[in-house]
């Protein structure tokens, strides 16, 4: 069932800030996730720009990116509680400026043209509809500065098929949305921003990780003792250290230039 309200939403990153307060589990609890996710962003990610991120949550990825890219950054997002934490995060040896503040990334309290570079982390699948994600990305758009770059790391719906159609085959259940997610179609986002946005490249950086996380790892547990897979496990951690290959994850990033 869908969470389909902005209060909903709300109400379950309050949780989140609750259970996890600093933590870097907070927002996902697989932390191989996470640590490719942040090596992915630093990748795309140059010196010397002002660069915003929409849905910061607790800071922890923006902590890091300050303590590895010298940028002025300002991280924003609309739950409270999760920007309370944010702001007591210490970043320890950043060479960046690094600046906090409640947001909604469907009406960004910025001027036009105002930053080098716009990245997200699975943040934009959290707005209920697509029409309320192109309000969204139109904000991004409208921020980012001429020939700025946005690096969209969201969930994508055909990552995702591609992972359970594999699973399927093997017998396994298929990895649902989260309730509170609705996922991105890359067609429509790159359709969206015809003669906005130059479309650069797509990434599958977790392909080969979750293959070997979602599939491979619940098809030898299934076979040899039946339990459920703990995707923090030194056998799903084998594969965090791979090369990505295929597209068999529903998270990814999208990167766009502004025309």
């Amino acid at each position: 069932m869908k969470i389909k309200t902005t209060k909903g939403i709300k109400l379950y990153y309050k949780e989140q800030a609750k259970k996890f307060g600093t933590d870097k589990r907070s927002t996902i609890s697989d932390i191989n996730t996470r640590n490719l996710e942040i090596e992915a962003l630093l990748k795309y990610i140059e010196n010397n720009k002002d660069v915003l991120e929409i849905g910061c949550g607790n800071g922890y990825t923006a902590k890091v990116i300050a303590e590895k890219k010298k940028i002025n950054l300002t991280a924003i997002d609309f739950s409270e509680d999760l920007i309370k934490l944010a702001k007591k995060q210490i970043i320890k040896g950043s060479i960046s400026k690094v600046t906090f503040n409640i947001g909604d990334a469907t009406n960004l309290k910025f001027p036009d043209n105002s930053f080098d570079v716009v990245f997200t982390e699975r943040c934009l699948i959290n707005l209920i509809t697509w029409n309320h994600q192109k309000k969204a990305l139109s904000e991004i758009f409208r921020v980012l500065k001429s020939r700025g770059v946005l690096i969209l790391l969201e969930a994508f719906s055909d990552g995702w098929e591609n992972l359970n159609k594999t699973r399927a085959e093997f017998g396994l259940k298929a990895i649902p949305q989260s309730p509170h997610n609705t996922f991105f179609e890359k067609e429509k986002v790159i359709n969206f921003f015809t003669n906005k946005l130059e479309f650069l490249k797509e990434d599958n950086f977790l392909s080969t990780y979750h293959f070997g996380s979602r599939v491979l790892y619940p098809i030898l547990l299934k076979a040899t003792t039946n339990k459920e897979p703990e995707y923090n496990s030194p056998f799903s951690a084998f594969f965090a250290k791979m090369m990505p290959y295929g597209n068999y994850s529903s998270v990814g990033i999208m990167i766009f230039k502004k025309i």
